[in-house]
């Protein structure tokens, strides 16, 4: 079976890239609420402000447009959301790779699927000699299609799947809490056949996934949703917290058509994840049919201020031997 990643900001940690408590802080200028999700963290900073932006107007001389009753005139501009979301596009573009991302390309491996909004990866297989090949990068919102193609001199290719939006398109990048949840309406859509698109300027709906595995019809993925019922997933540099609604919707899922598909076996794919967990999230992993993988300490000296770097190194490892 094929294998694929899925890999979230753990990469960009590697590099002291900008947290994500980081940069929610920058952009909300130090308002945060503490100990809530970053979901809704998120939302609270979008709630804080005006829906819109507001542009006063003048008249020809230069000065101010005012009513008879005395009021400024003004005119609606854009959401404050498209501002933050620029924001954020201008700080993730500051982004460098690292050996882990290095690794990342030269595994034998053709997908792979991320939270991260950055073009790193994809701009590491560029310089690697990959160039630019089927794609699509229609959706304006959300990303069930959404994903980057890319083709060595040798005609190997390599798809990116960008999942939680792109910084090419500010207004995909899902950060909150009505983001996720209308992402997730989405999946379930597409997971039951009931998933609209338009094709050539025709509307179309896509037949329920598991009428697709049992045709054979997901061999080649239409979304980033089938490889996680087709492919051995290998989740790395994400920690997977549980306001990853949609990541665990999709799981959940995933292990309750196991149940119900048992005895005509038609999911057949693993999932790993590797990272360190507490026990009663590794519990929930492997109830939802994840096997866990984490480091052992042990591997390291009392004097090792590279821990970090080893456990990529130790997991990236493992990956390969699954992708030989």
């Amino acid at each position: 079976m094929e294998n694929a990643i899925l890999f979230g900001n753990g990469f960009n940690r590697l590099s002291s890239n900008l947290s994500w408590d980081k940069l929610l802080n920058r952009i909300s200028k130090d308002s945060l609420i503490s100990d809530i999700p970053n979901t809704l963290q998120y939302e609270t900073i979008i709630l804080a402000n005006e829906f819109y932006q507001y542009e006063q107007l003048f008249d020809a001389n230069g000065d101010r447009l005012i009513t008879s009753d005395g009021q400024e005139l003004y005119v609606r501009d854009k959401p404050v959301e498209e501002e933050i979301k620029n924001q954020i596009k201008d700080e993730l573009e500051l982004f460098s790779s690292n050996f882990a991302y290095e690794r990342l390309c030269s595994l034998n491996i053709e997908h792979y699927i991320t939270t991260n909004y950055d073009k790193v990866l994809y701009n590491l297989l560029c310089d690697n000699g990959y160039k630019k090949g089927e794609s699509n990068n229609t959706e304006s919102l959300y990303s069930i299609r959404r994903k980057f193609g890319l083709q060595n001199k040798e005609g190997k290719y390599k798809y990116i799947w960008p999942i939680h939006g792109t910084i090419q398109h500010p207004k995909s990048i899902m950060l909150g809490l009505d983001h996720y949840c209308g992402s997730i309406g989405k999946i379930n859509d597409y997971i039951k056949g009931k998933y609209e698109y338009n094709k050539n300027g025709e509307p179309h709906i896509l037949k329920g996934i598991i009428e697709r595995i049992e045709n054979n019809e997901c061999e080649i993925p239409f979304s980033w949703i089938d490889l996680f019922f087709t492919h051995n997933i290998h989740i790395i540099g994400f920690g997977l917290q549980y306001e990853e609604t949609d990541l665990w919707w999709i799981l959940n899922k995933r292990q309750r058509y196991i149940k119900q598909y048992s005895r005509e076996n038609l999911i057949t794919n693993n999932i790993y994840f590797y990272g360190d967990v507490e026990e009663n999230k590794k519990t929930l992993l492997m109830r939802l049919g994840v096997e866990v993988c984490s480091f052992d300490p042990k591997r390291l000296k009392d004097d090792d201020s590279s821990s970090y770097k080893k456990q990529y190194e130790f997991y990236i490892d493992k990956i390969e031997t699954y992708c030989k």
